[in-house]
This record gives structure tokens, C-alpha cells and sequence, in this order.
């Protein structure tokens, strides 16, 4: 059996049985666009005041996911948010937010924590962190024998 397809006007498509195809043509405020029907339900429509395809709302600012949890702005910013507070947010100027803001960076890589930071290794301004030691040169911090010098 064939699918129906309907390209151009149509008066109504609720007229038409099991609908499964692709609408061209003026929606029901005359405005221009293109619609997608499978079993006379809408899957997807892209006209004069946006979009949504895959579960993806498309406006003139951007596309998020249908309850605004996660948007692509088209100004550079994507971000998760819910409930009026801000998850994460990776800035168009490349400034980032993670953690509700506990955590930021700004455009120069300065890093802000709020809590607390474990790490098994690394430096920190010429410190060099060690499993259970933090050192600089003959000055170090043994957390297993209190301060010492190293000589």
C-alpha cells in the first residue's frame, strides 16, 4: 500500500486518513513553511517562526530540547539550566560555569573553586604535588612526617 503525500495547499489535513508525509505550503496562519506527518502527527515543521525537529525547538536565537534544559545558542553559548539556576555554561568568549557555579573560568584560564580539590599529582605555582607530599626545591610537606627539608 502506498503512502499518501500531500505537496502544496491543502484546506485541512485532519481530513486526511493516516497522513504520513511531507506538507509544503501555508500553515493555519498563512505563514510559509515545511511539515512532516507520520499517522496525521506532526514530527517535524521549519517555518517563518522557527522549528522543531527530533525533540529540538528552533527559534531565531537558537535550538533547545523541548522543557529547556539544554540550549545551543546561535549568539555562541551552549548551556544546561533548570529551575532558574544554571548548570553549566560554555561561553561564546570562551569563559565557562560548571557545578552551579561553584566552578568558573574566565577568558585568561583563571579558575575559581568553591569546595574542595583532590588531586594525587600535579604543581600549583611551582609546587609540585605528590601523592602524599607537596614540595618546592629543598622545602617540602610530607603528610606522613610533618615538615621537613630536603638537603
Amino acid at each position: 500500500m502506498l503512502e499518501k503525500k500531500i505537496i502544496g495547499s491543502h484546506d485541512s489535513l485532519e481530513d486526511v486518513p493516516g497522513l504520513t508525509g511531507v506538507y509544503i505550503g501555508p500553515s493555519e496562519n498563512n505563514g510559509a513553511g515545511i511539515y512532516g506527518y507520520k499517522d496525521n502527527k506532526e514530527i517535524f515543521h521549519i517555518d517563518q517562526t522557527g522549528g522543531k525537529i527530533g525533540g529540538w525547538d528552533i527559534t531565531s536565537g537558537g535550538i533547545q530540547c523541548e522543557d529547556g534544559t539544554l540550549s545551543i545558542k546561535s549568539e555562541g553559548t551552549i548551556s544546561a539550566q533548570s529551575e532558574g539556576i544554571i548548570h553549566w555554561s560554555l561561553n561564546k568568549d570562551g569563559s565557562a560555569s560548571f557545578a552551579n557555579g561553584n566552578v568558573t573560568m574566565d577568558v585568561e584560564g583563571n579558575a575559581s573553586f568553591k569546595g574542595t580539590i583532590e588531586t594525587s599529582g600535579g604543581s600549583i605555582a611551582g609546587w609540585i604535588i605528590g601523592a602524599d607530599s607537596i614540595y618546592n626545591g629543598t622545602i617540602g610537606i610530607n603528610s606522613l612526617k610533618k615538615i621537613h627539608s630536603h638537603r
